[in-house]
């Protein structure tokens, strides 16, 4: 049967299976695990809980869930009586002790009792400001049953640099935090006061008190399917308008804020001040984080604060703020700590690590949009370009087709007046000659008014052929005026009247050149004129399109 079983009493981690030489490999590789030859099981310590988790289920680990061992404590009243029976007797004999005699008697009891150090589990309060003549006073409390029970403790100052040494780096020695004491009981008998000197310190306790504390509320998330909730929240489309919520005097607000004017992006911020250590965490930003949620009028949300120690970041393990920005409607990035660190609202929102990172992020997701923007620019760009070129090819075969057509029509047109002339002039003579022949045929004697007849219809004719000669010629001058017009346009397109008002025939390589995109700079072009031809090298070149009317005013 393979299980391991959490001692909350004793910040310890009891793990049992049968030997087997993969698993005995793995539960090596956790850090700080003892073995323990009387009980043959192994230990670790409390604060390693997420990573003998992680290590033990591929074995098929279950938690042993653990019964209350606290110990029945010694009978210590019974021994106290004995004490003072014994003080009566001597000193008195009326079964009546003085205040001193009783001071006296409590001293020696406590003296003998606790004649050893102790270890002490306890929260520390009023340890703020405490340090007075370079030591640290400060009270040590357990709620219990809505009561609050209290001793005075003390560090002297010369095991205050072992103790924050030994806590460098894990955490602080702040209100509200669990802590293991090595303390030694000692009774002032003119204060009538017991106070506890510390002497050491086991972080390993506070540690996994932390650790415990946060799988319960990652249960909890679980649970409700909170984890990772936020973080499906999809991007923004330009993630440009944000909320930051930070201190108003942390390192952290400046370096996110920096790190964005550095990409000259036109981030707008909005900052929320709330606090980031200390009780009032959980007020402040649950507070905002509704606001938000009433009011959702940004792209991004950004918590960001900087390193510390393990307890300072311990204020953001918190199941309230984890679903208040889990239920978020907006997107959270998350920038707490250094890169080592980690806590609970990384696993419900979209993690940065660092107030740096996270404000890199944003800047990603912008410059990414910024390129995709760029993408789409050169397309209509391109897309622009070849447009009017296909325009302008149409336009060009628009006209190279108008003058064909005109062409056609006026040699259509042509034939068709000179065959309407010819067949007029055919009629005529063909009239003139019937006429001519019934003259001849009339009588001799009726000569002379034929004659005469015959003048004057010779006249009317000459005068209709007169006009329809007219007619024609006009006609055809007409005609002649329409060709040369439309000659004239057509000349005017021709390549040799364009060179002629100043235009340069670009070739590379005997190919037209019609565009900046088919040479490169210190290529060999040949340029057309109209009286010969000219050599050029590719220096520069300048994108841009030239209007029509201004190129033909040039």
């Amino acid at each position: 049967m393979r299980h391991y079983q959490i001692d909350p009493h004793t910040n310890q981690i009891y793990i049992t299976c049968p030997y087997n030489a993969t698993v005995i490999d793995a539960i090596k590789t956790i850090p700080y695990r003892t073995w323990d030859p009387n009980n043959k099981r192994w230990i670790t310590p409390l604060h390693t809980l997420e990573q003998t988790i992680e290590t033990l289920r591929p074995f098929g680990f279950t938690e042993k869930k653990t019964k209350d061992i606290t110990a029945t404590p010694p009978n210590h009243t019974a021994n106290f009586n004995t004490q003072i029976k014994r003080s009566q007797h001597l000193n008195t004999r009326d079964n009546t002790l003085t205040v001193s005699a009783l001071a006296e008697q409590i001293n020696t009891t406590i003296r003998s009792r606790f004649n050893a150090p102790l270890w002490l589990r306890c929260e520390l309060s009023n340890i703020n400001n405490a340090r007075q003549n370079g030591h640290i006073y400060f009270d040590v409390i357990e709620n219990k049953q809505q009561k609050t029970l209290r001793f005075s403790a003390v560090i002297w100052k010369n095991n205050i640099r072992a103790i924050q040494q030994k806590i460098k780096g894990h955490f602080e020695l702040e209100d509200g935090i669990e802590v293991k004491l090595l303390v030694q009981i000692n009774y002032y008998t003119a204060r009538n006061q017991i106070s506890l000197h510390v002497n050491d310190i086991d972080p390993t306790f506070t540690l996994g008190q932390l650790a415990l504390q946060r799988q319960k509320i990652r249960e909890q998330l679980a649970s409700e399917n909170l984890l990772g909730r936020n973080e499906k929240q999809p991007w923004p489309t330009l993630p440009i308008k944000i909320a930051l919520l930070t201190s108003k005097t942390a390192e952290a607000k400046q370096d996110f804020l920096h790190q964005l004017e550095l990409s000259q992006y036109a981030f707008q911020v909005d900052c929320y001040h709330v606090a980031v250590q200390g009780q009032q965490v959980e007020t402040d930003l649950c507070k905002t984080l509704e606001h938000l949620k009433k009011h959702p009028n940004y792209d991004i949300v950004a918590i960001v604060r900087g390193g510390g120690a393990q307890t300072d970041l311990a204020w953001f393990d918190n199941f309230a703020i984890a679903k208040a920005v889990a239920i978020l409607p907006t997107k959270v990035i998350i920038g707490i700590g250094h890169t080592r660190d980690q806590t609970i609202l990384d696993e419900v929102a979209t993690s940065a690590k660092t107030p740096t990172a996270a404000a890199d992020l944003l800047i990603q997701r912008v410059e990414k949009q910024a390129q995709r923007l760029q993408q789409t620019q050169q397309k209509l760009r391109q897309l622009t370009h070849n447009t009017l070129a296909q325009h302008q090819q149409q336009h060009l075969n628009h006209i190279l087709q108008l003058d064909q057509k005109t062409r056609h029509t006026f040699a259509q047109q042509k034939q068709r007046w000179y065959g309407q002339a010819k067949q007029i002039l055919y009629q005529t003579q063909n009239r003139l000659k019937q006429r001519r022949h019934h003259h001849q045929q009339q009588h001799l004697s009726i000569e002379n008014q034929i004659h005469n007849h015959n003048q004057k219809k010779r006249d009317k004719l000459d005068l209709a052929v007169e006009k329809i000669k007219n007619r024609t010629a006009n006609q055809l001058e007409k005609y002649n005026l329409i060709q040369q017009n439309y000659q004239l346009r057509i000349q005017a397109h021709h390549p040799e009247h364009i060179l002629k008002r100043g235009y340069v025939q670009l070739k590379h390589n005997d190919t037209i050149v019609r565009s900046l995109t088919q040479i490169q700079k210190g290529q060999t072009l040949t340029a057309r004129l109209i009286d010969g031809k000219i050599t050029l090298k590719m220096i520069d070149k300048q994108p841009g399109l030239i209007p029509e009317n201004k190129a033909e005013k040039s």
